[in-house]
């Protein structure tokens, strides 16, 4: 039963981040480093999916494979923010650039999310693994509420 209930919680959570970061025809015209960090957050999007079948099928290998590379994308994401980088088709939020210390924090908060759900999968610890997918969901989904439109 308890396996049950984590599923469903995960799925919920793989749900959520589907609606929030579903980007449909979002990408259609983007440029230069605006496209590259949408395909960033695309792959990102697409990693945090195949994570929740792999946190409900407790394949962690697969949950530290695309844990190291989420770390990484959010130890890199501020770079693909330069000053002036926010024209259409980007749905960057102008605070980003109004307050770069809180982006850059929240950045770095996703990238310890990625590490600890990394750690928590190396040891096949199943419970806190589900725990630490949801924070890093969860990282993923306050920088979005906060920084994007």
């Amino acid at each position: 039963m308890q396996k049950i209930i984590g599923y469903v919680m995960v799925m919920g959570i793989a749900m959520s981040i589907v609606v929030l970061t579903s980007n449909g025809f979002a990408h259609s015209g983007a440029t230069g480093i605006v496209k590259e960090r949408m395909d960033r957050f695309k792959a990102s999007q697409d990693a945090m999916k195949a994570m929740a079948n792999a946190v409900t099928l407790e394949d962690f290998d697969r949950l530290v494979e695309y844990a190291e590379g989420l770390e990484t994308w959010a130890n890199e994401m501020v770079s693909y923010f330069p000053e002036g980088s926010n024209e259409k088709p980007s749905e960057a939020l102008d605070v980003i650039w109004e307050k770069p210390e809180e982006f850059a924090a929240m950045a770095a908060r996703n990238a310890e999310a990625a590490r600890r759900l990394m750690a928590l999968a190396e040891d096949e610890d199943a419970h806190s693994v589900r725990s630490a997918f949801k924070d890093l969901a969860a990282s993923c989904k306050s920088c979005h509420q906060q920084f994007r439109q």
